[in-house]
């Protein structure tokens, strides 16, 4: 019987970095307009290669809620985060309760 060589490459698996007290934006909310998030900010945890979680910066992260269309009320909206080179495995609370109101 012959014998052969493989040959492996272990690559590292995702890691996590935690971010905490994001404020979350409130984004397109329409003029005229005023509004407010409760809890205003959330907790996030991050995933992605260690290398690139290590370059990011906490304020490279950004989290939002999308106000696009709304009028006046309340709304629960999920929050979602923008972040560049990294993926999103946690968002602590995932929505939040949106008052818009004309002031």
């Amino acid at each position: 019987s012959g014998s052969a060589t493989v040959h492996v490459e272990i690559l590292p698996g995702p890691s996590e970095r935690p971010v905490k007290d994001l404020s979350v934006h409130l984004r397109n909310l329409a003029q005229g307009l005023s509004a407010q998030a409760v809890p205003s900010t959330v907790d996030v945890v991050l995933r992605g290669t260690r290398e690139g979680l290590s370059r990011l910066e906490p304020s490279d992260a950004v989290a939002y809620v999308d106000l696009q269309g709304l009028g006046p009320g309340d709304y629960p909206l999920d929050v979602r985060i923008d972040v560049p080179s990294a993926g999103v495995s946690r968002i602590d609370p995932p929505a939040v309760q949106v008052r818009i109101t004309r002031p």
